[in-house]
């Protein structure tokens, strides 16, 4: 067995592991069991579980960065800078994402999914996550401004954030909609998320859109 082979059924291993419970509570006996492999060929490879997680984290970020970047390039080229819209980068930005989880036949993009779900906001993480995909974030907030300057720069950086919330989330399979709707709706129902998802955050950017810029929080103050 090639050592990039045993990485990746490491990180199969792990990610399946994390995105069930806290990966906190899950150990490195539990990772080598569901790999077939021994503990210390775990240690070999990542020494810790910190590590360990960070390339769960990082495994896939090259795949959907390289796909985000390049619908965004390929939309700039066809419409110019200044002609740029919300709603197509939400979706440019989104769709990589829910694309793979709905079409996943191995469960490995959905067990991906359900872990930041899971993550995505933990101090102990984040830390990996901004290593992973800050560049590519970074660059479709500028795109966002492009597309609508009549946004404050605080408000294009909350909604990008209520974005990432929204995303994630609706991913993380926690059940809150199967109890809300007594079984009538799923949260593992990927299609039906990625219709509502894309019109429902492009609908909160161009809502900003109407606050004046530098408006007073709820204290009054600016």
């Amino acid at each position: 067995m090639r050592g990039r082979d045993t990485k990746n059924i490491i990180l199969d291993a792990a990610e399946s592991l994390f995105s069930k419970r806290s990966y906190i509570d899950v150990t490195f006996r539990q990772i080598a069991d569901l790999a077939g492999l021994h503990v210390s060929q775990i240690i070999y490879h990542f020494q810790n579980k910190d590590r360990l997680l960070k390339q769960v984290v990082i495994r896939r970020a090259a795949e959907l960065n390289d796909e985000r970047m390049d619908m965004l390039n390929t939309y700039r080229r066809l419409v110019g800078d200044d002609n740029m819209e919300i709603e197509p980068l939400v979706r440019a930005f989104i769709d990589p994402y829910l694309t793979r989880i709905i079409e996943d036949k191995t469960n490995s993009w959905r067990n991906f999914g359900a872990l930041i779900g899971r993550i995505a906001w933990n101090p102990l993480t984040i830390p990996a996550i901004d290593t992973a995909y800050n560049e590519t974030a970074k660059h479709y907030l500028m795109a966002f401004t492009k597309a609508a300057p009549e946004i404050d720069e605080e408000h294009i950086h909350r909604a990008f954030q209520f974005l990432l919330a929204a995303m994630y989330s609706a991913c993380a399979d926690n059940r809150r909609i199967d109890t809300l709707s007594d079984g009538q709706f799923s949260s593992w129902d990927i299609d039906r998320i990625y219709t509502s998802v894309i019109p429902f955050v492009t609908g909160g950017f161009k809502e900003l859109a109407k606050l004046p810029n530098n408006a007073p929080n709820r204290s009054g103050a600016k």
